[in-house]
């Protein structure tokens, strides 16, 4: 096990296999949402684009699907034996009256598609003027977030 000292201060434990390609980062500690859990973050451009880079998502290859869990709830320690990544599954919910999966019908008799992921509401689009419409695009979006595991009107 070895340490990564981060640019902003802290360290994270990494295995030793990790070590020699993590360490060649700038690495930093960000605030997990807003709480007293920090994670090792850096920062990446691509095109006019910065995207932010987890370190315990990098060592785990996490998908977009994926969550990746703590074990002793420290987001400095990114040892192999303290991370555990547990696919997300989407929300069932309770069926709508419009028929399909994540579409309900509004009181100006048009649909909207709304859709859960990391337990955060997500409406689709603007109002759809059919159930089939509203469906559709709510298939798109969940075969993205879900991907294969996606439970889909079609």
């Amino acid at each position: 096990m070895k340490n990564i000292v981060l640019k902003n201060g802290g360290v994270v434990t990494v295995e030793d296999a990790d070590f020699e390609f993590l360490n060649q980062f700038n690495w930093r500690k960000k605030a997990s949402d807003g709480s007293e859990n920090f994670h090792a973050v850096r920062d990446v451009k691509i095109g006019d684009h910065r995207i932010t880079v987890r370190m315990h998502r990098l060592i785990t290859e996490a998908d977009a699907d994926d969550r990746v869990e703590f074990v002793n709830q420290d987001g400095l320690d990114c040892r192999h034996r303290n991370l555990r990544k547990r696919r997300l599954t989407p929300w069932v919910g309770r069926p709508h009256t419009s028929g399909y999966r994540g579409v309900t019908q509004l009181n100006t008799n048009r649909y909207r598609a709304e859709i859960e992921f990391s337990s955060r509401m997500f409406v689709i689009g603007e109002e759809f003027e059919t159930n089939l419409l509203a469906a559709k695009a709510y298939d798109v979006h969940a075969r993205t977030l879900y991907g294969k595991q996606a439970r889909t009107n079609f």
